[in-house]
């Protein structure tokens, strides 16, 4: 594809073991928005997925130029509005929804022909809301920086042939709590941990990437692959859980090599997300983490050498999340790419 971006007050202690059935019946039975402090970490598996990609969700091995700068920005939007027992299970139907608006700044920087820095700065808003039932329905939420990346990517291994290519890479670093975790509602009670615009803690954290272009394809088809894993920590007697994600993508150029000019790229992929069960103030948390796996289909148009428009659509096509979680539904995201090279 030539020049691309390859690479989301008071301290008071949360609720031991939060269940997403106690915020449903909360809101039903008429409680005020404060009762949310009882409840913390049930519904945080895969808000934060990979944004500094080189597909539009997954990831490539490809680093930046020597001294080139890629930028890329996109705005994505998840509904979680399904209450599910085991992963499958519907419960409480006109329970609580979730709304998670996600627009992240990554900026990478070719340090090197095979080392890029990468920095992604996740700009989000959260909204949880209930319907009410017999009582006055609201909605509770926090929006604005979250917390950022800092990450390296090494390309180690490289082997070029004519209209094809076939490269490994590592990508480490560290997601670093610059999004406030202490926020408060109206009447001054901690904010679950779900809805803080960041979890208060230092997680490092590594992945193993993969691209190859066949030369038989002349250039045309292109498969990428990523296995990564996040060790997260405690802060504020929360830990979200360790978490692992993996996606593969085959894309395709819809015209035949052109360049200079015009390209459309079609692209489907494949996204996992696992995640282990929260601890909260040392016990866990049997209502959170698991695996759901996403069926990605994607387009990304080439408008000139430097500069991309891309799209996708996230379905979860498996659920198996453990306890009584809202589940993740359709996904949407839309952005841009822009390549600065000296």
């Amino acid at each position: 594809m030539g020049r691309t971006i390859d690479s989301c007050p008071r301290r008071r202690p949360p609720a031991r073991h939060p269940d997403l059935t106690v915020i449903a019946k909360a809101a039903n039975a008429g409680y005020r928005p404060s009762m949310l402090s009882r409840v913390s970490v049930a519904i945080l598996l895969t808000l934060t997925p990979a944004v500094a990609a080189g597909q539009v969700f997954g990831a490539g091995a490809r680093t930046e130029f020597i001294s080139g700068f890629g930028l890329r920005t996109f705005a994505s939007v998840e509904t979680r509005n399904r209450l599910l027992g085991r992963g499958t299970a519907a419960v409480d139907p006109g329970g609580p929804a979730l709304r998670v608006r996600t627009t992240p700044v990554a900026i990478v920087y070719g340090l090197r022909a095979r080392l890029s820095l990468v920095a992604v700065l996740p700009f989000v808003d959260k909204q949880l809301s209930f319907p009410g039932g017999a009582a006055q329905p609201f909605t509770v939420g926090a929006g604005g920086l979250g917390d950022a990346l800092f990450l390296t990517k090494w390309r180690f291994y490289k082997r070029d042939q004519p209209f094809g290519t076939f490269q490994l890479a590592t990508e480490v670093g560290v997601k670093a709590p610059t999004g406030a975790h202490h926020l408060e509602d109206a009447e001054g009670q901690l904010l679950p941990a779900a809805l803080q615009r960041g979890s208060g803690s230092w997680d490092p954290m590594a992945t193993l990437l993969m691209t190859y272009v066949p030369a038989a394809g002349r250039g045309r088809w292109a498969f990428t692959g990523d296995i990564g894993i996040r060790l997260t920590t405690e802060a504020n007697m929360v830990e979200v859980g360790n978490q692992v994600g993996y996606d593969g993508m085959v894309k395709y150029r819809v015209h035949p090599v052109r360049y200079p000019g015009r390209d459309t790229f079609l692209l489907l992929e494949i996204n996992g997300r696992w995640q282990d069960r929260a601890r909260v103030g040392g016990g866990l948390a049997s209502d959170s983490g698991g695996h759901v796996v996403y069926l990605s289909p994607g387009i990304q148009l080439l408008l000139r050498r430097n500069l991309i428009l891309e799209g996708g659509v996230q379905v979860p096509v498996i659920h198996d999340l453990n306890g009584t979680q809202l589940a993740p539904s359709t996904r949407v995201l839309a952005g841009v790419r822009y390549i600065i090279v000296p």
